[in-house]
């Protein structure tokens, strides 16, 4: 019985000192990305990330994939190079995004940070100009604005 105890605190021991390595590697060491932070500006941006995983990953968006677009979504073992299209930001507002690629399981992970600089404020109508020699004149201008307008004649 003694012995049984014995193999078993044992067994116990070496699970416990092995809880942070996977095939022989340290935590940090199972999924690696190439960078952390991305900034870019308000133009439209491919960014590359190298990815260097011992275990298949998949690749998530908090905010979703309406203005990040990566090349792919997951990926296996080894190392992978993942290009993000990032739209242009027609917004006066700055924005972010965190990308997080991790296994199944989300026991390794890593995240990056995405900044997009706001974009330049802009007011595009399709008519610069209109003449009448009415009093009354009715015309359809088409406008287009990221920035609050007020019109007045």
């Amino acid at each position: 019985m003694k012995r049984l105890l014995l193999n078993i605190l044992l067994c116990a021991t070496l699970l416990v000192g092995c809880k942070d390595q996977v095939l022989g590697l340290d935590e940090s060491e199972v999924l690696v990305v190439s960078t952390n932070n991305i900034e870019v500006d308000a133009d439209a941006n491919e960014v590359t990330v190298e990815v260097n995983s011992y275990l298949d990953y998949n690749v998530y968006c908090d905010a979703g994939w309406s203005w990040i677009t990566p090349s792919a979504k997951s990926g296996s073992a080894g190392t992978k190079r993942i290009t993000f299209a990032i739209a242009e930001n027609l917004t006066i507002s700055e924005r972010s995004a965190t990308i997080t690629i991790g296994d199944s399981a989300a026991t390794f992970s890593e995240t990056i940070s995405v900044l997009q600089a706001a974009g330049a404020p802009f007011i595009k109508t399709s008519v610069t100009e209109i003449s009448a020699d009415v009093e009354r004149y009715t015309t359809k201008i088409d406008i287009d604005s990221n920035i609050d307008y007020t019109i007045s004649s």
